[in-house]
């Protein structure tokens, strides 16, 4: 079969044997003698589009996929939001409880700590407690007076929590605390459970070194009620002493007048000594002024 034209590039050959290989001399290809001329060039086919019944639907789900997707993504994300905030004001709330607003009781995920919930408590630091606060409020406490009112939060804890001493900071001249307008004051209720210190020892004579979830504070500061939970090991000296039969700071504070130097402010507090009773242990702020003890029962000064 005779090659007529260079099937690479068109170019016309001249006369040439039949059945002959032929070399194009403007491309170089090889034309077999079974090529005649290049093939036809396929043409483009267009691409039809086929749709078959009412695609809406279609579109309709995929767009309502889409939609609910973007709102589980919100969500998720409004929660992490939600969770790293709490965090960040759980840990601000601990460090400093009265600093730091408590959240509105009224919030569907602000946890309540109350009477009730005393019983299986056992958080760390300082928490703010749904509670009434003590008749006359927190301008005005009296240590002493305002001991019934720590009592009865503490023996929601322990039925047998018993008062182990008083500290009260920043005592004004009568004898009382504002425990609400000014932040750094504050009256502190400590008190254990005889049960829980005796089982403490019992199970320290087992094991060896162990701690214990006996002592709990009540805390006046910052115009709001507190709760503490401490957990360490008591020394034998941490017994409950005999309930307290003592006078109010107010009353120690006006027999003592004469004694105590002039100053705005003191502070002290007031534990069980084995053969004087309860005695209050006052100073002054700055420390530099020597006040003897007085005796809780009826006011007087050492050497009494």
């Amino acid at each position: 079969m005779k090659v007529l034209k260079c099937a690479s590039c068109g170019a016309p050959f001249e006369e040439v044997p039949e059945d002959t290989a032929v070399e194009c001399t403007f491309c170089g290809a090889i034309n077999e003698p079974t090529i005649m001329q290049r093939p036809a060039p396929v043409q483009e086919v267009q691409a039809v589009q086929i749709v078959i019944g009412d695609v809406a639907p279609v579109a309709r789900t995929v767009a309502k996929t889409g939609a609910a997707a973007s709102c589980v993504g919100l969500v998720f994300t409004l929660a992490i939001i939600g969770v790293t905030a709490g965090g960040v004001w759980y840990g601000l709330r601990k460090a400093a409880p009265t600093k730091v607003p408590p959240l509105p009781m009224n919030l569907p995920f602000a946890r309540k700590t109350t009477l009730a919930s005393l019983g299986n408590y056992h958080d760390r630091g300082r928490t703010t407690i749904d509670v009434p606060a003590p008749n006359g409020g927190f301008a005005r406490i009296d240590p002493v007076v305002q001991l019934p009112w720590a009592t009865t939060i503490a023996q929601a804890w322990m039925q047998d929590a018993r008062i182990n001493r008083i500290d009260a900071d920043r005592i004004r001249p009568d004898g009382t605390v504002d425990a609400a307008g000014d932040p750094d004051a504050e009256v502190l209720y400590r008190f254990v459970s005889p049960s829980r210190i005796q089982a403490y020892w019992l199970d320290a004579d087992t094991k060896g070194r162990v701690e214990s979830e006996y002592e709990f504070w009540v805390i006046a500061k910052g115009g709001q009620p507190l709760v503490q939970l401490l957990r360490s090991r008591p020394s034998t000296s941490d017994v409950a002493p005999p309930a307290p039969e003592v006078l109010p700071l107010t009353s120690i504070f006006e027999r003592s007048k004469r004694k105590l130097p002039a100053r705005p402010l003191y502070r002290g507090y007031m534990i069980y000594s084995k053969g004087d009773g309860w005695v209050w242990y006052l100073s002054t702020l700055s420390g530099r002024d020597p006040i003897p003890r007085i005796r809780a029962r009826d006011g007087r000064s050492s050497p009494w």
